[in-house]
């Protein structure tokens, strides 16, 4: 037999603090219908989400930020079609998408991830039979029923957290199997003070949290024979 060592690799992966910070009146705290004290933390949290999942899909990795997908070293951007136009998505590029994506053992976490500007134009996606186009978004019963909500059999996940149609990122394909992330939630906290604002009667209200997430590849795969592969698979700018 002939040994061979396997290389092993490494990534770090930081956890970065995330704050929010709401001043309340004390007339607010004291005649408001609803408990502001109960409701406002609430609504803090659900901000911290919104920017977590926000630096999950653009961090740039640097400046307190998660890496996100959209600048993985391993992203491969699929180029459009030749003459395509401007703020458009054709099945081309569908089929091309999925063609470069990492699948193995993704299962239930592959997902496409799209701005819902991207709904404009995917009822429109046919694929030619003969002289004719057949619609292949839209269910057998056409704009009279809902839209699908799948393609290539893997859910889309509409958020303004992607680019608008046209600018990369607009639609994504990715294998969140292949995303770490940091989640710290035993160490959120949630807190109140009258102390800092006193003298203006307002209590402050803070949650703070920390998080942190990215792809441990360091390149898209290399196969045997074939293109690279990627968990993280974008379309090309289409201005």
């Amino acid at each position: 037999l002939t040994s061979s060592k396997p290389q092993i690799g490494s990534c770090e992966l930081d956890l970065h603090k995330l704050t929010a910070l709401a001043y309340v009146s004390g007339e607010m705290l004291d005649w408001s219908p609803i408990s502001i004290g109960s409701f406002l933390p609430d609504k803090l949290a659900q901000a911290i989400a919104w920017k977590e999942d926000d630096k999950f899909i653009n961090g740039s990795g640097a400046a307190g930020e998660p890496t996100g997908v959209l600048y993985s070293a391993c992203a491969v951007s699929v180029a459009k079609e030749t003459g395509q136009a401007a703020a458009t998505i054709v099945l081309d590029n569908i089929i091309k998408m999925d063609a470069r994506l990492w699948d193995v053992s993704g299962g239930g976490s592959i997902v496409w991830i799209a701005n819902r500007t991207c709904k404009k134009v995917l009822p429109k996606l046919t694929m030619t039979v003969g002289t004719a186009g057949v619609p292949v978004f839209l269910p057998p019963n056409g704009a009279a029923g809902q839209p699908l909500a799948t393609l290539y059999g893997y859910p889309i996940v509409f958020t303004e957290k992607c680019a608008a149609l046209g600018t990369l990122s607009d639609i994504m394909l990715v294998n969140l199997s292949e995303y770490i992330i940091g989640d710290a939630t035993g160490k959120t906290r949630t807190e109140r003070d009258i102390g800092l604002k006193f003298d203006y009667d307002q209590t402050a209200f803070r949650v703070i949290t920390y998080t942190g997430g990215l792809c441990p590849w360091r390149s898209a795969f290399t196969p045997k024979a074939g293109d690279t592969l990627s968990p993280v698979i974008t379309l090309d700018a289409r201005a």
